[in-house]
């Protein structure tokens, strides 16, 4: 097939089918606990599933064009209503019509390509084949208290390490349920490409536990929450959420930033619940007990980034309304 045919079209359709550190013992955490959340029950809006590869040295990456009833053309791949693929300075290994699109596979390449949110994701089998297909390194894990899917994923993703704790320490595999890794592929490309981040500090994914102060489970306990605590560029600049980010109240988005670490810090939160890659996204301007993590998951139907109490109600742990406030 021509390179260069391949080149000169624009996409129309694009659909690409699809990590984990080590459970940490619940003697270690800290005690904290996840946060009620309010419920967005909306139907999912349509999404724009519009798309361009663009495929550059780096990794091997094979990508699905959903496109019904395609044909080969001359010029390209392409069906009666313009479906097509376009692919730039990469070398093309195969391209092939199937009876439910076209698939092309392109060598040596780092390839940007459409990826379904999480939410869009059913857990099992087709949630495996995602990963493998987006280059996601894992193994499935055996069986867990309360995960559905559970996978154990082996970092960096898309070039980010995942950090337990402290920048020195090992990246080491990662158990989660299967769509968080899906969520932390999103995440990973976006902070390496947008912001350059190339080392995430967190502080834990799964532990089985519930919500204090009630008898709702919490999201670590299904494995589909992370703490994220700090982010590390390639030159090396730091920036801690206990430590850079002003918290300055509501509403945390768009965000308000006071310098050029608080504004990196503001920028991926916002990213992270605007994108709808996680549902809920808690940070220092939350409450006290974020003052050195956001705390984000993916609760179905959750859409929360800031809690908005009653006027005047203090929220504090310790008020009425702490069980709504702490998401550990």
């Amino acid at each position: 097939m021509d390179r260069r045919a391949l080149s000169s079209l624009p996409i129309l359709m694009l659909v690409a089918c699809g990590e984990p550190e080590p459970a940490q013992d619940a003697a270690t955490d800290s005690g904290r606990t996840d946060t009620g959340v309010a419920v967005d029950d909306r139907s999912n809006e349509p999404e724009d599933t519009g798309s361009e590869i663009d495929a550059r040295s780096g990794e091997d990456a094979s990508v699905s064009i959903d496109a019904p009833n395609v044909t080969p053309t001359d010029s390209g791949i392409m069906d009666a209503r313009g479906i097509d693929v376009r692919v730039t300075d990469a070398r093309v290994t195969d391209a092939r019509v199937t009876d439910t699109g076209v698939d092309v596979r392109a060598a040596d390449t780092a390839t940007t390509m459409a990826v379904p949110l999480p939410r869009d994701v059913m857990p099992g089998a087709s949630c495996r084949a995602l990963l493998d297909r987006i280059g996601v390194r894992y193994t499935v894990s055996g069986p867990l208290m309360g995960v559905v899917d559970p996978v154990r994923v082996t970092p960096p993703i898309n070039g980010v390490n995942l950090r337990y704790a402290s920048y020195t320490a090992s990246v080491n595999p990662m158990v989660m349920d299967c769509r968080l890794a899906v969520a932390l592929f999103h995440l990973t490309r976006e902070l390496r490409t947008r912001w350059d981040v190339t080392d995430v500090v967190h502080l834990g994914v799964y532990n089985y536990r519930t919500i204090a102060g009630s008898t709702m489970l919490s999201q670590h306990a299904y494995a589909m929450a992370i703490d994220i605590a700090n982010l590390r560029t390639s030159n090396g600049t730091t920036h801690s959420v206990l430590n850079d980010f002003v918290a300055n109240g509501r509403p945390t988005c768009p965000p308000r930033a006071t310098n050029a670490r608080d504004r990196l810090l503001k920028e991926v939160a916002c990213w992270m619940h605007d994108s709808r890659v996680f549902h809920i996204v808690l940070t220092p301007n939350f409450n006290a007990a974020h003052r050195d993590h956001y705390h984000v998951d993916l609760t179905v139907g959750g859409n929360t980034i800031a809690l908005e109490l009653p006027a005047m109600m203090d929220p504090d742990p310790g008020s009425p309304f702490a069980w709504m406030i702490d998401d550990h």
